[in-house]
């Protein structure tokens, strides 16, 4: 399209988005007309704030494990990260932009440092949110004008490695590809929902959620949905197994957007007695504007706190991507995550639409008891106390200001204004809060049996451990309380419960496990040997400190398989090397793990608040660096590199840029001297056998062997880099999408959320080849069944069981020599995990 019609029509966009129409919305909506044209107002940078960026800096540039002073370089690293972080998909800055800010980006740490002024920050913010209006009338406009979709032009697929936007002509033929991408997904999504009206039996791809609509984000509480997201949906990250990092709590907001004060009492919607009125159904041009508004409108609403913690992490992001400053309520969701229990009523929300949306009731939880809220009933009103207090209207309001609004202290009440789901009568429910335990990140057992193969009928009873996360209840635990929450003692108590029977072999699974606690990564190791070193942790004065189990005990000492994927990491890595070091275990997965060999600390800044007359009793957040690298007990970190399985399983996310590797700023890979151990069983011996047994079971799978074809096919498909913009393109697009989507979720399975407990113990008709019999055991084993991973890793435990029988232990109490790192080198392509696996220890 020529430059001048290119202007002309944004141009025309920009005009036409002043035409006035009312926004729907419970707080005093606005025109279009006022949201595009009111001045944007900031919040300015208060004493507290300014005082704690100042600390920040010093901290991290002193105590950080690189101990780099912020120089020069330093801060110019800080100005890249802060405008990548406001704008990864590089759709609102133009390089102008950056020029314009140029004169700060060599002293923002002397700025900061000296001054505590951070100016840089708001400024560099207040045009960003300049973009994202311009951005929003330019949609409307578009809308407007109407979108030729019989074009035939595409869209980059994922712009976070493009140079930032040259000039105006490229900004407006991007935003008119990106409205125009989000328009042919609306009319696909609606075209889906009349052809499962008119086939309501078509089956489980009917009953699938949108494109960009992922149940497993929702039930996670992933981040609300940004229109001006980077990547245009592909199936495959919404059909990974469990993901790497513990679930966001219950009632927690997104992970990582800063908090904002408490918004302050408006009148209710509607009296609760009354029918609140039903929106007119939208076009796809319709919604698509409405949801680059509600971002607007929210972008809009941000608190000066959220733009200091993004600013700060921005900062502690050129030291390593898992140091970062959070802000008083993103710490307080960090402590309930390695606590596994908060004070609220025990429900997970999303956003969806202008609305807050119920997606689960925790069981047990105050609201589980309560009964009357439901998954998806819309939360519409919060107030305070048993009379009902003023109502604050949480429509279009951000979810983490509606989570702080329903939290609160045990005992206390709240009371929910809700529309129940396909009703609009808005209902009141009051909920006595009361301590949540999050039990689905609790550790869990499955007790099986497997036939043994090359046995006549003989079966193996087989125990499987899942562990999604390192937890402990460290306050708990500093007050003296006995019972208090730790994953090392669940899984000693698992496993003395499925011992009360002989038990031939164990699984130890750890995928998707993204990290914790280093002392219960330590206290989990030593339960399946007696004692010896698992672990070495390096300061950055270069001071070596060894962490060894010293009990002498061995509470599980027979055949055991560790289970690893792309996003296991960092105390899931310990745990697997200290087991692969000591010859312990036989480690199986992916090709590598995730590779985050660090440990964090986390630095209350309360503590220095309170040494001064001014701030003592304000909140500061904390900081969270990193302040040592571990190494394994053979000498190598497990950083960038993982953990190499001993039996490597192919799979999809071997063409997925995942893992430590893949992050900005990662601290190398290096090694330290390695430290001798003795071993009452050394597996080695037998793991050239359990390989070739492995590899000829999948050769003969049929399952196995469709798997590998369509994983070569999958990278083919992650090779494309655009998405079509035509309508019928774009149709055909969607349906070789969808069905490659069906084709992943048969051969990934699921994996195992809430399996059976030790009173359900049940037989795995699998036969030695691995595929799968008649299912006898119910619903609880069939979901098991689907697991084709974990299906192949009780092949190998039973391999294991009966090479142990035959050969007993290889070297029994004899000295065994550290293994060589010759397993540490990546092969070429792989792409080991996801950086979410970060924790505080480590």
């Amino acid at each position: 399209m020529p430059r001048g019609q290119v202007l002309r029509r944004w141009a025309a966009g920009l005009l036409a988005a002043l035409a006035v129409c009312a926004i729907p919305g419970g707080r005093g909506a606005l025109t279009d007309e006022e949201l595009l044209s009111q001045p944007i107002k900031l919040p300015q940078p208060t004493a507290v704030e300014k005082y704690i960026s100042r600390k920040v800096a010093d901290l991290i540039s002193v105590s950080h494990y690189a101990k780099h002073s912020i120089d020069a370089e330093y801060s110019k690293q800080w100005y890249e990260e802060y405008f990548r972080l406001l704008d990864p998909a590089r759709l609102f800055f133009l390089q102008s932009d950056l020029e314009d800010f140029r004169s700060y980006e060599g002293i923002l740490g002397d700025l900061v440092m000296r001054r505590g002024n951070i100016d840089f920050a708001f400024e560099v913010y207040q045009r960003y949110l300049t973009r994202v209006r311009e951005w929003t009338a330019a949609a409307i406009g578009q809308a407007a004008g109407g979108v030729d979709l019989s074009v035939d032009e595409s869209i980059l697929a994922d712009r976070r490695q493009e140079p930032w936007l040259a000039n105006r002509e490229a900004q407006a033929d991007l935003w008119r590809r990106h409205f125009k991408n989000r328009l042919l997904l609306e009319i696909l999504q609606d075209e889906k929902r009349a052809a499962k009206a008119e086939a309501p039996d078509a089956g489980e791809d009917a009953n699938r959620p949108p494109e960009g609509e992922h149940r497993e984000e929702q039930t996670r509480q992933a981040p609300e949905k940004d229109p001006a997201g980077g990547r245009a949906p592909l199936p495959a990250p919404a059909l990974l197994p469990r993901q790497g990092t513990l679930p966001i709590p219950t009632l927690a907001p997104v992970p990582n957007p800063a908090p904002a004060a408490l918004p302050q009492p408006v009148p209710a919607p509607e009296s609760a007695s009354l029918p609140l009125p039903t929106p007119p159904e939208r076009t796809p041009a319709e919604r698509v504007v409405e949801s680059y508004k509600r971002l607007l409108r929210r972008k809009l609403e941000t608190d000066s706190i959220e733009i200091v913690e993004a600013f700060l992490s921005a900062l502690t992001r050129t030291y390593d991507p898992h140091s970062a400053y959070m802000a008083p309520e993103t710490q307080e969701d960090f402590d309930i995550s390695m606590s596994l229990s908060l004070e609220g009523i025990g429900a997970v929300l999303t956003t969806k639409d202008a609305y807050v949306e119920v997606v689960e009731i925790v069981p047990g939880g105050p609201a589980a008891r309560d009964g009357r809220l439901k998954p998806g009933d819309r939360i519409v009103a919060v107030a305070q106390g048993s009379e009902g207090g003023s109502p604050v209207d949480v429509v279009d309001m951000n979810l983490r200001k509606v989570v702080r609004l329903i939290r609160g202290a045990k005992g206390t009440t709240v009371q929910l204004t809700v529309l129940e789901a396909g009703n609009s009568m808005p209902t009141q429910i009051d909920i006595v809060r009361d301590t949540v335990e999050l039990k689905a990140q609790e550790a869990k057992s499955e007790l099986r049996r497997v036939p043994l193969p090359g046995t006549a009928g003989q079966e193996a009873r087989v125990a499987v451990i899942d562990l999604p996360s390192f937890y402990c209840d460290f306050g708990a635990k500093r007050d003296g309380a006995e019972d208090y929450r730790s994953c090392s003692r669940d899984v000693a108590r698992l496993i003395g419960e499925a011992s009360r029977e002989p038990l031939d072999g164990m699984i130890l699974d750890l995928r998707g496990n993204g990290g914790g606690a280093l002392e219960e990564a330590v206290l989990l190791a030593g339960l399946f040997f007696d004692s010896g070193p698992v672990v070495q942790v390096r300061d950055f004065r270069g001071r070596v400190q060894k962490r060894e189990d010293t009990d002498g005990k061995t509470v599980y000492g027979g055949p055991l398989v560790v289970l690893v994927d792309r996003l296991s990491a960092s105390a899931s890595e310990i745990v697997a090397a200290a087991l692969q070091d000591h010859r312990r275990a036989v480690i199986v997965g992916e090709a590598s793990t995730h590779g985050k060999g660090t440990v964090q600390t986390v630095y209350s800044l309360d503590r220095l608040l309170t040494r001064t007359n001014l701030f003592d009793g304000e909140p500061g957040g904390s900081l969270k660096f990193t302040i040592q690298k571990f190494y394994r007990v053979n000498g190598g970190s497990t950083q960038v590199r993982g953990v190499i399985p001993d039996i490597v399983l192919p799979s999809f996310t071997d063409h997925m840029e995942l893992g430590e590797a893949h992050l900005p700023h990662v601290l190398p890979w290096d090694e330290i001297e390695p430290l001798d151990i003795t071993g009452a069983t050394d597996v080695s011996a037998w793991l050239p056998e359990l390989r070739e047994r492995s590899e000829a079971r999948r050769r003969e799978n049929p399952s196995f062997v469709s798997r590998s074809e369509d994983i070569g096919r999958y990278g083919e498909r992650r090779a494309l880099k655009t998405v079509p913009l035509a309508l019928e393109a774009r149709r055909q697009f969607q349906r070789a999408e969808e069905e490659w989507a069906k084709e992943m979720r048969e051969h990934m399975g699921r994996r195992r959320q809430d399996g059976p407990g030790l009173d359900d113990e049940h037989t795995d008709e699998d036969g030695p080849d691995g595929d799968p019999g008649e299912d006898t055991a119910g619903a609880g084993a069939a979901a098991a069944a689907r697991d084709l991973v974990l299906e192949e890793t009780m092949q190998v435990l039973t391999d294991l069981v009966l090479l142990t029988r035959n050969g007993g232990p290889a070297t029994a109490g004899a000295a065994v020599a550290p293994l060589p790192d010759g397993r540490g080198e990546v092969p070429p392509g792989v792409e080991p995990a996801t950086g979410q696996g970060e924790a505080a220890r480590p």
